[in-house]
């Protein structure tokens, strides 16, 4: 048996023995194993249930997007209700001047080399300064609300509806040529005559004058809605209540 060289020479080799004991391949997998994260979190969510919930890196991943997702479709549904007011007439809830415009933009692709026939028609409510003088706002905010619910009574589901301002109403009717434009104007002038606004004083007769117009090829809706509106003027010459059209 060696003799040991003293005390220091005994822990010198001591310490390398242990040395050694540790970077044995036996010893060193006990130690990877023994600071082996687990990678496991308690986290508190903003849920629906509201409670702390622990779970690990990928399911906490998934949560996360999942709540991103429904985030975002919420905000795509408050900016197409945002988009909606903006391109509607709030009294009416028919398209106003801004809606019309961007539903004008559809109809010059669409009347190329004659394959569809679009007609426009600017109308007008007959004397309505008098009924806002007479009767005062609130009734003649009922009787446009009256007259926007008639037009949609009596127009086609695909037929475009506007409020400009004031009693200054547009209609774009796809389909339909400047003769049926004047027939369909025409019976409107009539049923609306005979549709009149109940108030609390008296029954409420409103009358209607139109100025028509069919889209011409390679022309704007712009151009065809100012001829419209020329037309309605001379409806209004010609004593009110009828409807002119402008060849």
């Amino acid at each position: 048996m060696k003799a040991c060289g003293g005390t220091k020479h005994c822990e010198r080799e001591a310490n390398q023995n242990r040395l050694v004991d540790d970077e044995s391949p036996k010893f060193r997998p006990a130690i990877r194993v023994a600071h082996r994260p687990t990678y496991r979190y308690t986290a508190q969510l903003s849920t629906c249930e509201d409670l702390p919930m622990t779970l690990t890196v990928p399911s906490l991943i998934r949560r996360q997007i999942a709540l991103y997702a429904r985030r975002i479709r919420e905000l795509e549904g408050d900016l197409l209700r945002a988009t909606t007011l903006l391109n509607e007439d709030c009294l009416t809830g028919m398209l106003n001047r801004r809606g019309l415009r961007q539903a004008c933009d559809i109809y010059p692709l669409s009347v190329e080399n004659g394959v569809t026939v679009v007609s426009c028609a600017a109308l007008d409510l007959d004397d309505f300064k008098g009924v806002n003088d007479l009767y005062g706002h609130a009734t003649g905010d009922a009787a446009l609300v009256h007259f926007a619910q008639f037009l949609r009574m009596h127009m086609r589901p695909v037929d475009t509806m506007a409020r400009l301002g004031g009693d200054e109403f547009v209609l774009i009717m796809a389909e339909m040529t400047g003769r049926d434009a004047i027939e369909t104007l025409n019976r409107l002038v009539k049923a609306l005559a005979d549709s009149p606004l109940l108030t609390k004083d008296a029954p409420l007769v409103l009358r209607l004058s139109a100025g028509i117009a069919e889209l011409r090829a390679e022309e704007t809706m712009d151009y065809a809605l100012k001829r419209a509106d020329a037309a309605l003027l001379a409806a209004k010459r010609l004593g009110k209540g009828r409807v002119v059209f402008e060849a």
